[in-house]
C-alpha cells in the first residue's frame, strides 16, 4: 500500500497540462470526470501523426494490432456496428466507461477509468476520425480512432474497426494502436506498460466476439 501511494503521488507530477491525469487508489467519481472534461475539451493532442492508425503514416513507436472473426454475413456486420456504437469493447471488469451513450463522432472526448495493480487511472482521449463505409459493393467498414491528449502519461492513437468483406462473407473486428511513454515512470515500467495495453486489446476483442458471435 505504501508503494502504491508513492506511485500515485509520483504520477501526479506529470508535465503541466490543462488537467493532469487522475491517478487514485479509488475509482474516479463521475462528478470529478464531468469537472475535468470541459477543461480538456480544447486541449491539444500529444502527437502529430493524427490518423496514422488509418493511413499507416505513423511514427516509429510501439505498434500492436490484433483482430478476431465475429462471424459472417450482413446481419453479423450490423450487430457488430451496433455493439461498437454501444461501446461494448469497453464493457470489461477492470474498465469503466464514463458515458456509454457517447456518440461516435469526431471531436468527442472519450473518458474511461481502468484499474491495474490496485491503482485507478482516468484516461481521456479525443475521437480524431470515424470510418463509415457501407456501400452496396465492396468491403464494408465501420469504426473510429482516438488519440491521447497532452495530459496523458502515454501518447499515441488507437483504432477500433469492423470489416465485412462480401467476397468471403467474413466479419472481423480489429484493434490497432501505436504509442510510447511520455512520463519517466511509465518508461521505467517498460514491458509492463505494453502488457496492459495488449491486455485491453485482447479483452476488447473477446468481449466483442461474445457479444456478436
Amino acid at each position: 500500500m505504501w508503494f502504491a501511494s508513492r506511485y500515485v503521488h509520483s504520477l501526479s507530477t506529470l508535465p503541466a497540462s490543462p488537467v493532469p491525469p487522475l491517478f487514485s487508489l479509488f475509482q474516479p467519481k463521475a462528478a470529478s470526470i464531468e469537472a475535468a472534461l470541459p477543461r480538456l475539451d480544447g486541449a491539444p493532442l500529444s502527437y502529430t501523426e493524427v490518423g496514422g492508425t488509418e493511413s499507416g503514416e505513423r511514427p516509429d513507436w510501439w505498434y500492436h494490432r490484433e483482430d478476431v472473426a465475429l462471424g459472417t454475413g450482413e446481419a453479423t456486420f450490423r450487430a457488430a456496428v451496433d455493439a461498437l456504437e454501444r461501446w461494448v469493447p469497453f464493457d470489461l471488469p477492470w474498465v469503466h466507461l464514463h458515458d456509454p451513450a457517447l456518440a461516435i463522432e469526431p471531436g468527442r472526448l472519450v473518458a474511461f477509468s481502468s484499474r491495474q495493480f490496485g491503482i485507478w487511472a482516468l484516461n481521456v482521449c479525443r475521437i480524431v476520425y470515424v470510418v463509415d463505409e457501407r456501400t452496396e459493393a465492396g468491403v464494408h467498414r465501420f469504426g473510429f480512432g482516438y488519440g491521447t491528449l497532452a495530459s496523458h502519461a502515454v501518447q499515441g492513437e488507437e483504432r477500433f474497426l469492423i470489416t465485412w468483406d462480401p467476397a468471403d462473407d467474413t466479419v472481423r473486428f480489429e484493434v490497432a494502436k501505436f504509442s510510447r511513454a511520455r512520463h519517466f515512470l511509465v518508461r521505467a515500467a517498460g514491458p509492463l506498460t505494453w502488457w496492459i495495453q495488449t491486455r485491453f486489446t485482447r479483452d476488447a476483442l473477446e468481449r466483442m466476439r461474445k457479444e456478436v458471435s
